[in-house]
């Protein structure tokens, strides 16, 4: 399908008779649409490229979030890793689970709350992450360097605001439906 055929098909989306190309609002509407579409098909192509590099390792992109937070952060909560990797607390608790098997973790209750667990790195997790961690951020880079040094720092800047931008949208709308009960 050509170009002038999806924004016919846009334009019908839309709710607008099709006259082949979007215009007004509507190509801000189309043009947002193809940020998304490339910043998706983007993220799910390094993520690959990433899984593979770690398989590689004998570790899921999972277990490295936590091992990454662990080591840059220092000890932490479940609920405290959950929202720096962005995964439910199940998902992370799966994860501190395959990490403690592996003896790159370990749980230790906290004196003033014993149901709230922190959760630490290891000296062996230390040293197996900073084993993966080199050729990881090589990785990374060799991906990046598409781009000048200067357009990264852009696109970073540029992800950013649209990033808060999102979470300001969905905060506004939580306080919205909270207001409307």
């Amino acid at each position: 399908m050509d170009t002038r055929e999806m924004a016919g098909k846009f334009s019908t989306a839309m709710g607008h008779s099709s006259n082949g190309s979007p215009n007004g609002s509507d190509k801000e509407i189309w043009m947002a649409l193809r940020i998304w579409v490339a910043l998706s098909r983007a993220h799910i192509s390094v993520v690959a490229r990433e899984q593979v590099e770690l398989t590689r390792e004998g570790i899921t992109r999972g277990e490295f979030g936590v091992m990454d937070a662990l080591f840059f952060c220092g000890t932490m909560l479940i609920s405290d890793i959950q929202r720096k990797i962005l995964l439910s607390s199940g998902g992370v608790t799966y994860l501190v689970d395959r990490l403690e098997e592996k003896g790159y973790v370990k749980r230790t209750p906290l004196k003033e709350d014993r149901r709230a667990i922190s959760v630490s790195l290891t000296p062996r997790g230390e040293k197996r992450f900073m084993e993966i961690f080199p050729n990881h951020a090589h990785g990374l880079l060799e991906t990046m360097e598409v781009l000048s040094f200067d357009e990264q720092m852009m696109l970073k800047d540029m992800l950013k605001k649209i990033g808060l931008r999102a979470v300001e949208l969905v905060d506004g709308n939580q306080r919205t439906a909270a207001n409307n009960k």
